[in-house]
């Protein structure tokens, strides 16, 4: 357990440590469309409330277009939320745009999990 939350941890200040100031993460939430800010990862992270057994990325595109790119993926998450585990798949998608200082997220979107007719077996 301690592993998997400290995988958690060090991808969450990760991603959040290569964003620029006032980035958006747009999630699924049930398709209520609750947008987040940069310290609503860092907050999930520093308390344990999710923790993440896989995120696997697969079919993954990029595009670039000078100095901005879009990566999308089907990603695999599994894991537990307040002690209740979870298992679904989604798409995202992630811009990035290049600064002085190097490529930053900016922004993300991820769709509603996939119905279960549609999630690989």
């Amino acid at each position: 357990m301690f592993e998997r939350a400290a995988v958690t941890a060090v991808f969450t200040i990760a991603l959040v440590s290569s964003t620029v100031p006032g980035i958006s993460l747009a999630g699924s939430g049930k398709g209520s469309g609750k947008t987040y800010s940069k310290s609503d990862p860092l907050a999930s992270a520093r308390d344990g409330s999710t923790v993440y057994e896989h995120q696997v990325a697969s079919s993954r595109t990029v595009r670039v277009w000078g100095d901005t790119a879009a990566v999308t993926a089907l990603l695999w998450l599994k894991g537990t939320t307040a002690g209740k585990p979870f298992e679904y798949r989604l798409w995202y998608s992630d811009t990035y745009v290049r600064l002085a200082s190097g490529w930053r997220y900016v922004f993300g979107q991820a769709s509603l999990p996939l119905p279960d007719a549609q999630q690989p077996k």
